[in-house]
C-alpha cells in the first residue's frame, strides 16, 4: 500500500486543499490503495473532517502518546482563572483572544476556536512564558516553554489523562519518563525524527516507495528510510528555497506541479553543490471540470486584485493605476485582496483625494461658482471611482474563491503567486495577470506576465475593453483543462507511484 505523508501545518484551513489529500481522495476512488500519514502533533485538528475521507489515516502522535479517546472539548472556565484578575476579550474571525492581567501586569493569553473551544493558552513569566496547547478532545496535549528570546528551550508531550509521555530538551534530544518507557524501544533519542520513525517504521513495512510534501518533519525522517524511494511532491516556490538539498539521496524522485518550480530545483541544488542530477518529473495540478463563472451575468465589470507581498511603492503605483481605470471605465469595479498595513494605505490616499475635493468645494462662495467648475477641476470621476474600490480584510478562502467566480479579470501582483487561485481563475475560465511565470499563463492569449514595473492597466485593459480578447482567454482555459484532465494526470502519478 503506497503511504502518503502531506504537510498540514500551514494552518488548520489549508487541509481542505492540499494537493496530497486530494489526490489521496482520488486514487482511492480509482481502486489505487494508499494510506495517509500525519506527522505533526495536533492531529485533533483534522480528526472531525478526514473522517468523512475514505483512505485510512494514521495519526503519528496519537501513536506515540496511545491516544485512542474521544472526549469534549475543554473551555475558559476549565482554567479556573482567579476573580481578580481582568480580561480583555478580542473577537476575530476564526478565534477569540482572551488577554488576562493581574493589575497592569500581562499574565495570560488565551485563545478559543469559534466554537469556545480551548486552543492554546501562554504564561507570561520574568524569564520567559509557557505555551500549553490543548486537544479538541478535552486534554492538554502539550506545553512548550521559551526563554526571553522567545527560544524553545522544552517541550513536553501527555497523553488523554494528563500523563507525561516524552520530553524534548535544548538541545534537540528527547527523553521518555520511566512509566512509559514499555512503549518505547529506548529511554534517550537524539532527536524527535528518530521517535517518529520508530513508530512510522511498522506503516511502512516493504513499501517500495512513498509520496511526500517537502517540510522540516519529512526531511528529518528522510535519513531513516534506507530502504525505500522517496518521491517528494512540490507546489510552491517556498519548498524549494528554505531547504538545504546537499544531502540528496540518487534514487529518490524530485515531482514538481509547474516547470517553473522544476527550474528553480534546478538553480537551487546546484547551489547546494550537488554533483548527480535527480530524478524529476512535472505532474501538474488536475482540473474535474470546467465551471464558467458568473461574471457575464453582472452588469459590473470586476477586476479581482491579490495583493500579497509587494513594496509600498508598488502598492502605490498600482492603486493609482486602478484608480485611472476606475476613472475611464464607469461599468468596472475593482476588489483588492489586501492586509490591514495594505488597506491603510488605501484609506490614507482616500482620504486626502477626499479632503482636496472637500476643500475646492468648501473655497466656493455660491451655486453658480460651482456651475462654472467643469468636473475635471474637481475631479468628480476621481470620487466615483473610489466608490467603485473596496478592499474587505481577513478574506476566507471561501471568498476568494466566490471572487474568482465573479471576476472577468485575475490580478496577481504577490512575488509567490497563489497556485490555488489561478488554477480557480483557469477553472472559471477567466484571464489572469500575474508577476510569476508559470505553465497557467500563455502570454497574451489567457493572460500576461507583468513586468518589474507592474504597469497593470493595460493588460487590463486589453480584456475588458474588447470582448473578443476575453473570449480568447476563456478558449485558451478550456484547452488548458483539457491538457489537464483528471483523467490524463492520473495516468500519470499512477504510472510514477508503481514504477517511480
Amino acid at each position: 500500500m503506497l503511504t502518503i505523508i502531506p504537510d498540514l501545518h500551514t494552518n488548520n484551513e489549508f487541509y481542505q486543499e492540499n494537493t496530497l489529500l486530494s489526490l489521496s481522495a482520488r486514487l482511492q476512488e480509482e481502486n489505487f490503495d494508499n494510506q495517509l500519514l500525519l506527522l505533526n502533533d495536533d492531529a485533533d485538528a483534522y480528526i472531525a473532517s478526514l473522517a468523512r475521507v475514505k483512505t485510512p489515516v494514521i495519526y503519528l502522535f496519537d501513536e506515540i502518546r496511545a491516544i485512542n479517546t474521544a472526549g469534549a472539548s475543554l473551555t475558559i472556565a476549565d482554567l479556573n482563572i482567579p476573580d481578580k484578575y481582568n480580561l480583555k476579550v478580542v473577537v476575530y474571525v476564526e478565534s477569540t483572544c482572551v488577554d488576562v492581567f493581574d493589575g497592569d501586569q500581562h499574565v495570560m493569553q488565551v485563545i478559543l476556536g469559534t466554537k469556545g473551544e480551548l486552543q492554546t493558552v501562554d504564561y507570561f513569566e520574568d524569564n520567559g512564558h509557557i505555551r500549553d496547547r490543548y486537544d479538541t478532545r478535552g486534554f492538554r496535549s502539550s506545553r512548550s516553554v521559551f526563554n526571553q528570546q522567545g527560544q524553545l528551550t522544552q517541550k513536553l508531550w501527555f497523553n488523554a489523562t494528563s500523563d507525561l509521555v516524552m520530553m524534548q530538551h535544548e538541545d534537540l534530544t528527547v527523553t521518555i519518563p520511566p512509566r512509559q518507557q514499555f512503549r518505547f524501544q529506548k529511554a534517550n533519542y537524539s532527536n524527535l525524527a528518530e521517535v517518529e520513525y520508530e513508530f512510522v517504521l511498522p506503516h511502512l513495512a516493504g513499501a517500495q516507495r512513498i509520496l511526500v510534501e517537502p517540510s522540516e518533519d519529512s526531511f528529518a525522517l528522510r535519513r531513516f528510510l534506507l530502504q525505500t524511494q522517496v518521491c517528494y511532491y512540490f507546489t510552491n516556490e517556498f519548498q524549494i528555497t528554505s531547504n538545504d538539498f546537499s544531502n540528496l539521496v540518487q534514487r529518490d524522485m524530485y515531482l514538481f506541479q509547474s516547470k517553473t518550480l522544476a527550474e528553480i530545483f534546478a538553480w537551487r541544488i546546484k547551489q547546494c553543490g550537488v554533483k548527480f542530477v535527480p530524478l524529476q518529473q512535472v505532474i501538474p495540478p488536475y482540473f474535474s471540470d470546467f465551471a464558467l463563472g458568473t461574471s457575464m451575468e453582472l452588469e459590473t465589470q470586476l477586476v479581482y486584485w491579490h495583493v500579497g507581498s509587494i513594496s509600498d511603492d508598488e502598492l502605490k503605483n498600482c492603486f493609482y493605476q486602478l484608480l485611472d481605470l476606475l476613472k475611464e471605465h464607469e461599468d468596472i469595479k475593482v476588489i483588492a485582496d489586501a492586509n490591514d498595513q495594505q488597506i491603510a494605505v488605501f484609506k490614507e490616499i482616500s482620504s486626502k483625494f477626499i479632503t482636496e475635493f472637500k476643500e475646492k468645494v468648501g473655497e466656493l462662495d455660491d451655486e453658480a461658482a460651482l456651475a462654472d467648475l467643469d468636473d475635471d477641476e474637481l475631479d468628480v470621476d476621481q470620487i466615483a471611482a473610489l466608490n467603485r474600490f473596496s478592499c474587505p480584510n481577513n478574506l476566507k478562502y471561501e471568498q476568494e474563491l466566490q471572487l474568482i467566480n465573479q471576476a472577468h479579470v485575475y490580478v496577481d501582483t504577490d512575488l509567490l503567486t497563489n497556485f490555488d487561485l489561478q488554477l480557480e481563475a483557469v477553472k472559471t475560465g477567466i484571464p489572469q495577470i500575474v508577476r510569476q511565470s508559470n505553465d497557467l499563463v500563455k502570454e497574451g492569449k489567457n493572460g500576461f506576465l507583468l513586468k518589474p514595473d507592474l504597469a497593470i492597466k493595460a493588460p487590463i485593459d486589453w480584456f475588458l475593453v474588447n470582448l473578443d480578447k476575453w473570449n480568447v482567454a476563456v478558449v485558451e482555459n478550456v484547452r488548458l483543462i483539457q491538457k489537464m484532465s483528471l483523467r490524463t494526470v492520473l495516468v500519470q502519478w499512477k504510472k510514477v507511484l508503481k514504477n517511480g
